[in-house]
């Protein structure tokens, strides 16, 4: 009674406390938390220079934007800000207009929005970005080398950002429109912050030095060079930039050599270790670019960041300090015979914010500290070139200058120009003199100088190397008479030939010769010019573009073909290298090929992809021979091919017999290649390989210890068409290897996807066909992807996507044969930026595709590889797989599965076949999924060959079956296999004979009610007789096996029965033709009773009897078989129906029973799985009733800010609180005690 009392009074509590009201904050105790985080959020941005500019806000003028030109009056280019009421939209839609922002002062960028028109569904899909700090060079945004597309809007109102791979230093901005839906309209913000630069030009012998020596202690400096960074702009290949060395013999030395960035660094040498270490990075620095440098030493370890690329190296020998001396020089030196210096010229060019050893050089310089000494005159700032570049992008492109009358009455032609390209041959000058042509180029990467149709001129001159090597080459011509001198880069060569040239008004610069004449070179140049002067006159490019035809009292011009000023458009693709495996890369204007001729690795896909296998029993599987062969065990990964002997005639799986030394083909040892293939461990290479005296054996594998076994069996079974695994993603930007065994029955299924969510790129595909008709789906926000798929059961097809790009390739089996054969088939894809191609069963199946007209892109890959399906998990491979390699990586197939065995996904390649479920000598067709039984060859029918096939025989029945020819065959080994039921003691059961009739094998009843069988192969009857009673009505199995002379006869249980013939009998059967069955001739009373499952060998006459396809064999008076005295089956408990039966008209009867598979028990399985979280459901509801009821509130006092439960964590509420000054007031809060 109590109790009860306790318990009533404590729900009347609750109901009391929980009508309280409880009393509001106090206004002055609130706190404007959207604003507080939007200040943390503010100063994050700050920070982290990723705040708007401002053009949205209009912090610049409307003079600060420009156009190629505009619509109208509505969308003029002061409009392209983010969220106006208008956007720019220029007057004609195509890939020559432009939108150049000014931000009046330098910027670091890290960001960029667009949004389209916004009174119309008008927007840019895609554009390219150009950048420039003076706005008169422009370079093009790229990453690696590698220009880059910015994906814009998919409608005209969403805003669209993208951020920088690293910050851009720009006060410029001229965005490109590429693709645009119905017209171009374009609102921008960019982001960034205010960056603030200390810069010093340098010239000729111009050298700032620090001291590095205290003058107290008189101590060598260890310098530190964590972190060293600074920015350069130069157009000279060659210059040392900064150079330091100590008395112990260390030094650094930085410099620029042949356009790339050089550094010599020595931390130390000894009698034993040679230290001096020479790191090279870059190709074509000397472009008259902004280039940023990050050096960071690290004992041995040094990390060098150019433009945004990493690279890592290591110095030689074993010390891990720089000690250096009294100075270091910055920009040049006074002499050039230090060490580690490889130039004999100081920096020319800019240099901007120089830190070293924590100090900024050129701000410290400028203040008057730490020591700085000068030799000649610093120029603080970074003048503007005098001439803008011109690119010549196309061999239609050229100017047609004509000069005045003046030039005729030289006695000389004096010539001038500079300039950059990659391609070999090219014309950049043509002029038709008053006598001959004179034609000034490239030619096979040298200067080419040629006056045709001239008898006194010398002909053509080819002088200098590596003219087309991407560096700025300043060529100055002279030809007078009887001598001319040529002038590459400042060095001379003269010619001494008889010379007779009268200049011409008419030059032509760049463009294509149409003429007549045989000559070396006949292409236009393609690349950049500037600086052009002829006889002193300046050819300005500038005037002539921006009038189309110019006019001036020096010249008159025209330009063709629409040419780019004011900037230098040439792309250096081969740095950094973009062909692996030590390929050589070499390019032109367009383009970059590989040089894969000493890999070992393929051509023009990057050299990426091995030409050799990864194994013994991958050449077997392709019907290889023994012998020496190279060998590849990470295919694409950094471990070299190397020569082994395959013994492919071995019945061992894939056996190496031993490992060859090419060079003296000794047998050699090696370590089991499989240990760092599967886990990534590359520090076990060829090096290992010890010359061994001792492996002579036969059996050379003991002595090597290596097999590919291991990797030829890791495999998983997929057993439905959501099966999966997942692995972690890979690096498949530029290139993708996948390299697999596969085999399946089913005609569709995904193998594997690779995807990405590139934020920069939005498109949205979500139902996607490819080239053959067949839909896969690509959810809402993947980008890129790349799937291996079987299209139908003749095509395997690798399709993907690469920004905005939709390719496929195709492997197309021949007619008449299947991929989805249930067989083994061998696969290996290689994908590039380049190309892609698949090599299935040893045939390649190439599919190159076209970039991009701007370059190619690279694949975003940053999502889980789904093996055995796609992200959708629906449309699956059914099949096994094995020996999955992707980019030199064995995939753990087996291991994954034995992890996640619930994802239907079982490890090995287990089948549903592998439980033998096709009984009585039914064939099993692996399906996976499912199985297939052929019951052709047995006597009996249905689903796993159970079904009991019989007839009922009267006195006059018979059935003759005649084997077909093809069947017909020599037998000294017999199998009889059938079944009856009887009451009567006599009459044929079966009669086997040879077309003759000379020889056969008869099997009836007797009087005795026992079973006879003679055998008749020699012209005598030999008889083996069972003697027991069968005549009851029971159903009675019989089994008959003759192996040469000997015969057995089994029925049901009861004791075999043997019997040995006589050592002369003949034991060859020779071409049986006939079967009878139940009687041989309607004359005679024949077998009486039921007979079923009648098989001899691999013929079963009673059912094909009655198959459409065997029956014209057959020749009976029984109407119809019927189910006589079956034996009930029980099928194993995973066995489902099949996707077909064995024949079309199959009318057997299915035997009884449960037909269960894995869905069902899935089913099952997912039940369970919901009674449990309804019975957690039910006991949380439980103890949360408990915990009202059996809980109470108590009251306590606290100090802690009132509003501190709206901050975002506690470090922010007292922040707030000291920055207010405000003290907090005791509050009254609540607390449960339990």
């Amino acid at each position: 009674m109590h109790s009860k009392f306790v318990v009533f009074v404590l729900l009347i509590k609750i109901l009391v406390e929980s009508s309280r009201v409880e009393e509001p904050p106090r206004p002055e105790d609130q706190l404007n938390v959207a604003g507080i985080k939007n200040d943390l959020n503010e100063q994050y941005l700050r920070e982290t220079c990723r705040l708007p500019v401002g053009l949205e806000s209009s912090y610049l003028f409307d003079e600060s934007f420009s156009a190629s030109s505009y619509y109208d009056e509505e969308t003029r280019p002061r409009y392209a800000k983010l969220n106006s009421m208008s956007s720019w939209r220029p007057e004609i839609d195509n890939e020559n207009q432009w939108l150049v922002i000014n931000l009046n002062r330098i910027y670091k960028l890290t960001g960029i929005s667009t949004q389209g028109y916004p009174r119309n569904n008008f927007f840019v899909t895609l554009f390219r970005l150009e950048l420039s700090e003076n706005g008169k060079d422009y370079y093009e945004y790229a990453v690696g080398g590698v220009p880059q597309l910015f994906t814009a809007n998919m409608n005209s109102y969403t805003i669209v950002k993208t951020e920088f791979a690293f910050p851009q230093i720009v006060q410029y901005l001229r965005i490109i429109p590429l693709e645009w839906t119905q017209h171009i309209a374009l609102r921008v913000e960019v982001y960034g912050c205010f960056f603030s630069a200390s810069v010093v030009q340098f010239t000729k012998n111009l050298l700032v030095k620090r001291k590095l020596l205290s003058h107290k202690t008189k101590c060598v400096r260890i310098l530190d060079l964590k972190n060293v960074s600074f920015r350069f702009k130069t157009e000279r290949g060659s210059g040392l930039i900064f150079q330091s060395q100590g008395p112990t013999g260390d030094y650094i030395a930085a410099q620029l050599k042949g356009g790339k960035f050089v550094l010599n660094i020595n931390l130390g040498s000894n009698s034993y270790f040679n230290g001096a270490t020479s790191i090279v990075v870059g190709k074509v620095l000397s472009d008259n670019m902004w280039h940023t440098i990050t050096i960071d030493l690290d004992g041995r370890r040094v990390t060098i960041v150019l433009d945004g690329v990493s690279k890592t190296f290591f110095t030689n020998g074993q010390f891990t300090r720089l000690d250096l001396g009294d100075r270091i020089t910055f920009g040049g030196t006074d002499y050039h015979q230090y060490k580690g210096i490889d130039v004999n010229l100081n920096f020319r060019g800019c240099l901007e914010n120089i830190i070293f050893g924590g100090i900024n050089i050129i701000s410290s310089f400028q203040n008057g500290r730490l020591g700085f000494d000068k030799m000649g005159i610093l120029n603080f700032q970074c003048l503007p070139p005098e001439h803008v570049p011109t690119t010549i992008s196309s061999y239609n492109q050229y100017f047609e200058f004509t000069l005045t009358q003046q030039i005729l009455k030289a006695e000389a032609l004096s010539i001038s120009f500079n300039f950059r390209t990659w391609d070999e041959t090219g014309i950049i000058m043509y002029s038709p003199l008053q006598e001959g042509n004179l034609f000034i180029g490239v030619y096979q990467g040298s200067l080419y100088v040629n006056i045709v149709g001239n008898e006194n001129s010398p002909g053509f001159v080819v002088i200098g190397e590596g003219m087309n090597n991407g560096n700025w080459r300043r060529v100055a011509i002279t030809i007078k008479r009887n001598f001319a001198t040529i002038i590459i880069d400042g060095q001379v060569y003269p010619i001494n030939k008889f010379i007779a040239v009268k200049p011409s008004t008419k030059y032509f610069i760049a463009g294509s010769y149409r003429g007549s004449e045989d000559l070396k070179v006949t292409l236009g140049f393609i690349g950049c010019l500037r600086k052009i002067y002829v006889n002193n006159v300046y050819l300005d490019f500038q005037k002539v573009i921006s009038k189309r035809t110019y006019t001036s009292d020096e010249f008159t011009a025209t330009v063709y073909g629409g040419p780019r000023i004011d900037a230098c458009d040439i792309i250096d693709r081969c740095s950094p290298n973009p062909c692996f495996h030590k390929g050589v890369c070499f390019q032109d204007f367009n383009d970059f090929h590989c040089d894969c001729s000493m890999t070992g690795y393929q051509g023009d896909d990057l050299c990426h992809a091995t030409t050799n296998l990864p194994s013994c029993q991958s050449y077997r599987f392709l019907n290889g021979t023994s012998g020496t062969k190279y060998i590849d065990v990470d295919l694409a990964g950094p471990l070299p091919h190397f020569l082994v002997y395959c013994n492919i005639d071995s019945e061992e799986l894939g056996e190496l017999e031993y490992i060859v030394n090419p060079r003296t083909n000794i047998k050699v040892a090696m370590v089991d290649p499989s240990t760092y293939m599967s886990n990534g461990d590359v520090s076990v290479t060829l090096s290992t390989i010890k010359y061994d005296s001792q492996c002579t054996s036969d059996r050379y594998f003991y002595c090597e210890g290596i097999t590919d076994k291991e990797h030829y069996n890791n495999g998983a079974s997929f057993q439905h068409r959501r099966s999966a695994m997942f692995f972690p993603p890979v690096n498949g930007a530029r290139a993708l290897e996948i390299f697999f065994y596969f085999r399946t029955r089913k005609p569709k299924g995904v193998f594997m996807m690779f995807s990405g969510r590139n934020p920069n790129r939005k498109y949205n595909y979500p139902r996607q066909r490819d080239r053959m008709g067949e839909f896969f789906y690509i959810p809402d926000g993947y980008s890129d992807f790349v799937t291996v798929h079987l299209t139908d059961a003749q095509t395997l097809t690798l399709s993907f996507r690469v920004g905005n790009q939709d390719h496929s390739v195709f492997a197309k089996f021949p007619k008449g044969r299947e991929i989805s054969d249930g067989e083994w088939h061998q696969v290996h894809i290689a994908y590039t930026i380049k190309d892609a191609r698949i090599t299935l069963d040893g045939v390649q199946y190439p599919g190159i595709f076209e970039p991009h007209v701007f370059g190619y892109e690279e694949l975003s890959l940053d999502e889980q590889v789904v093996v055995g399906s796609d992200v959708t998990q629906n449309n699956g491979f059914v099949g096994c797989m094995r020996s999955l390699i992707i980019n030199g990586v064995l995939q753990d197939l087996q291991g994954r599965a034995t992890l996640r065995p619930g994802w239907m996904v079982k490890p090995g390649c287990v089948g549903r076949c592998d439980n033998k479920p096709c009984r009585n000598n039914g064939i099993c067709y692996e399906h996976w999924d499912s199985f297939f039984c052929d019951c052709h060859e047995s006597g009996f029918g249905g689903y796993i060959c159970t079904n009991d096939i019989g007839a009922s025989f009267s006195e006059h029945s018979f059935l003759q079956y005649t084997i077909p020819p093809k069947e017909r065959m020599y037998y000294t080994i017999d199998t009889i296999r059938l079944g009856f039921s009887t009451k009567e003691r006599t009459g044929l059961l079966l009669l086997v004979m040879s077309q003759d009739g000379s020889q056969y094998i008869r099997v009836e009843m007797i009087s005795s009610g026992g079973i006879q069988v003679i055998y008749n192969l020699d012209g005598r009857d030999n008889f083996l007789i069972d003697e027991n009673n069968y005549i009851n009505n029971e159903f009675h199995d019989v089994l008959i096996n003759r192996k040469e002379r000997t015969v057995t006869l089994r029925v049901d249980s009861y004791p075999t029965v043997v019997r040995t013939f006589n050592a002369m009998t003949d034991f060859q059967f020779r071409n049986p033709a006939t079967i009878f069955v139940g009687n041989q001739d309607t004359t005679q009373t024949g077998f009486i009773g039921c007979i079923s499952r009648v098989r001899y060998n691999e013929i079963p006459p009673l059912k094909r009897a009655f198959e459409p396809s065997t029956s014209a064999d057959a020749r009976t008076n029984i109407a119809d078989i019927n189910d006589c005295k079956q034996i009930p089956a029980t099928l194993p408990d995973f066995v489902r129906p099949p996707f077909f039966l064995n024949w079309p008209n199959e009318t057997y009867a299915l035997p009884s029973g449960k037909l269960t598979d894995f869905n069902e028990r899935e089913i099952d399985r997912n039940i369970i799985i919901g009674i449990c979280v309804i019975a957690v459901l039910a006991f949380v509801i439980i103890a949360f009733i408990v915990y009202k009821i059996f809980s109470r509130q108590g009251v306590y006092h606290t100090h802690e800010q009132p509003s501190s439960n709206f901050m975002m964590d506690n470090d922010t509420a007292i922040r707030y609180s000291e920055l207010t000054g405000k003290i907090p007031n005791a509050t009254t809060d609540n607390e449960i005690f339990l």
